[in-house]
């Protein structure tokens, strides 16, 4: 994909079975391999849904939606309630992750 490519376009895709278009409220490039957007949902004004395409050997793939998505969507809503906190738990699982080592066991 070139980088003149609007990705509001990229990203914009016919909703299955109705006769509209949705286009991403945002879209972003995410480390060259992933793009993401956010759609404004139809349950409430608060509803979004989150959507990527990633690239595989050099092609965009479909639009997705990622599985466990909660967890994202749970932590920007604790964002807004409790940003300190959340900031505070976000570091210890960024700590976490950065110091994990593999399970090296090929019985797992």
């Amino acid at each position: 994909m070139e980088e003149s490519i609007d990705l509001k376009d990229f990203m914009t895709h016919k909703v299955r079975g109705e006769d509209r278009y949705l286009t991403p409220l945002f879209a972003e490039r995410i480390n060259g391999k992933y793009i993401l957007a956010a759609y404004q949902g139809n349950l409430s004004k608060y509803d979004i849904l989150i959507k990527y395409r990633q690239l595989e050997n050099g092609r965009w793939s479909n639009i997705r939606t990622p599985k466990h998505i909660h967890w994202a969507v749970d932590i920007l809503i604790k964002m807004k309630q409790e940003p300190e906190k959340t900031k505070k738990f976000l570091d210890i699982l960024i700590n976490l992750w950065n110091t994990t080592k593999p399970i090296k066991s090929e019985g797992y």
